[in-house]
This record gives structure tokens, C-alpha cells and sequence, in this order.
């Protein structure tokens, strides 16, 4: 994957997906979304701010527990967008 910052702060994420796109995460927190629909247009959708955020604490992934995964932030938790 690909992370960037430009000279201003935002932050790029590819995601490695055509069909995702990548994401912008701007400095005041807002995270967009681009992609190239099947017209080949550049799609832009905003998807929130990462002040939104919420962790939470999960006790299985698939039924798997998360202790298994190695060392991941909150002990296991999962973020989302609420």
C-alpha cells in the first residue's frame, strides 16, 4: 500500500483496489474518497471525519480471537465509522 502527505498535511491512502480507489484524509479531518467509475470519471464521495471515529472493544473476527493477529492497536479493537 501507499501512503502519501502532501506539502499541506492531507494524508493519500491507496487502497491497491481499482474499484475503492483511494482515500485523502485532509488536515481538519475530513476523509474522501476517490475512485474511476466504469466511465472512467473520477468519482469524489466525501466519507466523514475521523473525529467520528469510535473504537470498540470485539471478542472475535470470523471467530477468530483477535489475539491472534499480533500486536494491533486498542489490544485488538476495531475501529469504524459510526
Amino acid at each position: 500500500r501507499i501512503y502519501m502527505i502532501d506539502k499541506y498535511g492531507n494524508l493519500y491512502y491507496d487502497t491497491g483496489d481499482p474499484e475503492s480507489g483511494f482515500f485523502i484524509v485532509e488536515r481538519d479531518g475530513n476523509m474522501i474518497n476517490l475512485r474511476i467509475d466504469q466511465n472512467g470519471q473520477v468519482v469524489r464521495a466525501p466519507v466523514g471525519n475521523v473525529a467520528d471515529l469510535r473504537s470498540f472493544k470485539i471478542s472475535s473476527v470470523s471467530g477468530v480471537d483477535p489475539s491472534n493477529f499480533g500486536d494491533l492497536p486498542n489490544g485488538g479493537g476495531v475501529t469504524t465509522v459510526s
